[in-house]
């Protein structure tokens, strides 16, 4: 009784200890144990995600979403894997282009990278955009003067840099970030290009505080401007989302072509044609 085995299928004892495959609905009789999540790549994609928003200044519980984002999507990608490992055939594949199935699965996982990479990303800049939008919509500004006192270079133990400066709007005393003015690289080159009397034409939000409340002038005031990064993000985004797709999908069908038929399903025949090569 020690060498009979049930069919996970079928639930037949097949006593056949050599048998790879059920006699009576010809399923594999093995299958791979369930993959552990596997946590070095989502940790590497919140390490990279972290540095990228505390480089551009995002709110701290951005970043606290976004990694419950990268914990779920994890978590479901092993959930998918584990289901498509269950019912992999025990034996590997026959290959009828070993070669081009191999450049496939590689662009396969670029693929796959990039859809990653853009939801995530559009995902931070949109809510960024947001949240900068929110703060800013409907508020009173004014044009106005920031008169530099003294420039700011900060490195942060994460490798993020802060650049920021004190100084004065019409007699008050008032603080200001720098990155959207000079991204310096030192704190020489930042006293070079910013010394102290320096003077920054702004837009002026009286009703806010901080450094938020001054903001550099350009041609577009902050609230539109972060509008129209909320709607090229929406716009751009999908579209570029919903092509990488639909690369993916036609590559994955491509490399399906270079497997021969009898190890799509265990049901298949023995005596089946093969598909064509791969052109």
């Amino acid at each position: 009784m020690q060498g009979i085995r049930k069919c996970p299928k079928c639930g037949i004892d097949v006593a056949d200890t050599s048998a790879i495959t059920c006699p009576m609905c010809a399923s594999p009789l093995f299958t791979l144990a369930p993959r552990r999540i596997t946590w070095i790549a989502p940790l590497i994609q919140f390490a990279i995600m972290t540095v990228f928003m505390l480089l551009f200044h995002f709110p701290k519980g951005m970043i606290i979403v976004m990694g419950a984002f990268i914990l779920v999507a994890t978590a479901l990608s092993s959930f998918f894997k584990n289901r498509q490992v269950q019912s992999r055939p025990a034996q590997p594949p026959q290959l009828s282009r070993p070669i081009l199935y191999r450049v496939l699965s590689i662009f396969i996982a670029l693929g796959a990278i990039a859809l990653f990479a853009i939801l995530l990303f559009g995902s931070v800049m949109f809510l960024n955009a947001w949240s900068r939008y929110q703060q800013y919509e409907g508020r009173r500004f004014e044009r106005a003067e920031f008169i530099v006192t003294q420039a700011y270079f900060q490195r942060g133990s994460k490798g993020s840099i802060s650049v920021y400066a004190s100084g004065t709007v019409d007699g008050q005393k008032e603080w200001m970030d720098l990155e959207s003015y000079y991204r310096a690289r030192t704190n020489d080159d930042l006293q070079e290009h910013v010394p102290p009397g320096t003077s920054i034409p702004i837009y002026y939000f009286p009703s806010l505080k901080g450094r938020s409340r001054n903001q550099v002038y350009s041609d577009t005031p902050p609230a539109e401007s972060y509008h129209q990064t909320m709607m090229a993000v929406i716009t751009e985004a999908p579209p570029a989302w919903l092509l990488t797709a639909a690369v993916v999908f036609l590559l994955v069908r491509i490399r399906r072509s270079c497997v021969r038929e009898e190890d799509f399903g265990s049901t298949l025949s023995n005596n089946q044609p093969q598909i064509g090569n791969c052109s």
